[in-house]
């Protein structure tokens, strides 16, 4: 059997050295959580950014009342989703017919004799 070096056990406890500084440092990011379970937990929101630069405390907020106001906009937002994505897939049909058409043209035109 080959004798573990020198340079082995250096690279070995090099190894474990770095291995344990990691792990504490992963330690201390966790423990200064300071959470203990079943504890809840507070979520702070902060302001939304103002759109308007002019404006800076006037923004147009709108807060749904109910579930149903909810339901609505959601709902509105995917029938635009869906408008935009169907403009878009007619826009790609088209293109690929009329890429389609130019290579029937091609494949109808273009003859071997001549060239």
């Amino acid at each position: 059997m080959q004798s573990i070096s020198y340079k082995h056990i250096l690279v070995i406890l090099l190894g474990v050295i770095v291995l344990g500084l990691v792990l504490v440092t992963v330690y201390r990011q966790f423990a200064d959580q300071k959470y203990t379970p079943g504890e809840e937990r507070t979520v702070v929101q902060k302001k939304p950014l103002p759109l308007d630069k002019k404006s800076p405390g006037k923004e147009m907020v709108v807060v749904p009342s109910s579930v149903d106001d909810i339901t609505v906009e959601i709902t509105a937002e995917t029938s635009l989703d869906e408008e935009a994505l169907f403009d878009e897939e007619r826009t790609e049909l088209e293109d690929i017919e009329s890429d389609s058409q130019s290579v029937v043209q091609f494949g109808t035109t273009y003859d071997e004799k001549n060239y």
